[in-house]
């Protein structure tokens, strides 16, 4: 709680991705791609979007959301809906 404010003031300046920034902007990109039809911008695409699936997955990582087995129960899914294979080391 003692860290709200200053994790707040880091948010607001863009210091710091929380994990539902970065699925809006997945999301976005993904759709950007499916009506791109310039190959070059295509491609430029693909690669922000896996930087920020790996953004994602660090985050999701470092907060271990699913290290709990009630959440690891989801785990599949929630991969499932976001378009991406499941990570190697389950």
């Amino acid at each position: 709680e003692s860290l709200r404010m200053s994790y707040r003031m880091l948010k607001n300046a863009g210091m710091a991705e929380d994990e539902g920034a970065l699925k809006k902007e997945l999301m976005t990109i993904d759709h950007l791609i499916a009506k791109c039809y310039d190959d070059k911008e295509r491609e430029q695409l693909m690669r922000k979007k896996t930087e920020k699936q790996m953004m994602l997955d660090k985050l999701v990582d470092k907060k271990g959301m699913f290290s709990k087995p009630a959440s690891a129960f989801y785990k599949n899914k929630v991969y499932e809906r976001l378009g991406r294979n499941r990570p190697s080391s389950s």
